[in-house]
């Protein structure tokens, strides 16, 4: 009933979370336009103003890939475009289009989850015979390319199983042996029902991890959540990464959000005094755009590529020849971007950037642990200030009856050494009063707080009165944390 309220409307495509629906819907007569329902407010609204001629949501619902008509007719290739900010990017672009030999993608489509997508492929005005299935993953990253013999049964009659050598989209043979045993079936790209049939035949091809990046990978990551200071971490992870990629030099460059600037935290082969003095934005140069748009970007000919920065090379005198940049972030914060220049022997290939990737994200982690606890110690030292400040004292006890805090004032009024650790029992520490053991456990158990009470207590054998008041430390759902007293010395 809502599908029929949306009007004429067709390649529907729901979001991951099941909240969204984005459809192309035509008003009468071509062109077609781009609208998106939302079941929360049961309404639809036109998202792009200009024609659009596919559309499917990415993993994330604010990411939608699409190709617009002015798109076509200047690069007929397909753009993710963010619909926070309307920043738009090429997703999957042809490495050998030229305006001689353009290539176009068509038919695009999305697996289940929305993490890897396919379309047609060939040169425009190509034999449709030459045609290839590409498979990307949710970066843009090719997965694998099928001619059209191994996924048309109008070309070729299918067969059941068949032993072919596997090879990723850079040539090389993936997997010991690159031996797979995969299905070769009839496919159509259109039916959702054949997405399950292709992925079965596809999964065996993605990007794998080697022998050698993993070792390297566990050797790195066994020693990264033990650093505990910024910069050693850093200085740690470029020369781990050059040193497994064999590269020349390596950056991390720390993204500022407010200024929206990129600062060289930690460089390794290279001068960071030199660099620090060059400004960095994001979104320009190749470590911008992967800051700005926190995906992976693999560049072995930066002379080819028109996001290449070359201020920092006239500045420093490195002569940058190949750049892998990953984007350094958490699902709550980005950090930064790491990159690695200038492979001795080989061009970086997908196992490098995967490597990278992931040392990137496991480090991200490492990173907000270490900034945690940096801010723990900070609080710890701001804290123990404070209570070394105040004239009166301060005594508070967990839940389960072990002592939290007591600061030197308190020590000095009751006449007690400080405990040289913490968590000790209550009634150890206060064996002399046993007046305040019992006035910890009531607040407790009572749940009941005083103020501006007074008690006489005998300190080192003489009477001394003392003013005090209680508290109950709870947390937001009123569960009972522990309690505290705070007093001050009247008269002896």
């Amino acid at each position: 009933k809502q599908w029929t309220a949306l009007g004429q409307g067709y390649s529907p495509d729901w979001s991951t979370d099941g909240q969204r629906l984005l459809y192309l819907k035509i008003p009468g007569e071509l062109p077609t336009w781009l609208y998106e329902y939302r079941v929360d407010t049961d309404s639809s609204t036109k998202l792009i103003s200009e024609p659009v001629m596919e559309a499917v949501y990415s993993d994330d619902a604010d990411q939608i890939l699409l190709k617009t008509a002015s798109q076509a007719k200047e690069a007929d290739w397909f753009q993710m475009w963010n619909h926070k900010n309307g920043l738009v990017h090429d997703f999957c672009k042809p490495e050998k289009t030229t305006k001689s030999h353009p290539w176009s993608q068509r038919e695009l489509a999305a697996f289940p989850g929305h993490q890897f997508f396919l379309f047609k492929e060939a040169l425009s005005g190509a034999n449709p015979e030459e045609q290839v299935l590409v498979v990307t993953d949710v970066w843009g990253r090719r997965l694998q390319e099928l001619p059209r013999d191994e996924w048309d049964p109008e070309v070729q009659a299918p067969r059941r199983w068949r032993w072919r050598r596997i090879r990723s989209w850079s040539g090389r043979p993936t997997g010991p042996g690159a031996l797979r045993k995969s299905p070769r079936c009839a496919f159509s790209i259109s039916p959702v029902s054949s997405f399950r049939t292709y992925r079965r035949a596809c999964y065996t091809s993605f990007t794998m991890l080697g022998t050698y990046h993993l070792t390297a990978l566990f050797d790195i990551l066994k020693e990264v959540h033990f650093i505990y200071e910024p910069e050693k971490l850093w200085k740690y992870i470029l020369e781990q990464s050059c040193k497994t990629l064999q590269c020349e030099a390596a950056t991390f460059f720390e993204i500022n959000e407010e200024t929206k600037e990129l600062k060289i935290t930690a460089s390794h082969g290279i001068d960071e005094g030199v660099l620090s003095a060059l400004p960095f934005k994001m979104g320009v140069g190749i470590c911008g755009w992967t800051a700005q748009y926190q995906q992976p970007a693999l560049v072995n000919d930066v002379a080819q590529d028109n996001r290449f920065n070359r201020a920092a090379d006239h500045v420093t005198g490195f002569k940058t020849r190949s750049i892998l940049c990953v984007p350094v972030f958490t699902p709550k914060h980005n950090y930064g971007v790491v990159e690695v220049m200038n492979k001795k022997n080989d061009p970086f290939s997908p196992q490098d950037q995967e490597f990278m990737t992931i040392l990137a994200r496991q480090t991200a982690v490492a990173y907000q642990n270490l900034l945690l606890l940096t801010e723990i110690r900070q609080s710890k030292v701001w804290m123990e200030s404070l209570l070394g400040s105040l004239s009166g004292g301060l005594i508070s006890a967990r839940a389960d009856g072990r002592l939290s805090i007591m600061n030197p004032s308190a020590a000095r009024l009751l006449g007690l050494t400080p405990p040289a650790e913490a968590g000790l029992r209550v009634d150890q520490v206060f064996k002399d009063y046993p007046w305040i053991v019992e006035l910890l456990q009531d607040i407790v158990r009572t749940k009941q707080t005083v103020s501006r009470q007074e008690t006489t207590l005998a300190v080192r054998g003489q009477s001394t009165r003392f003013g005090y008041s209680t508290i109950l430390v709870a947390d937001a759902q009123n569960q009972v944390l522990g309690a505290g007293i705070i007093f001050q010395k009247l008269s002896s």
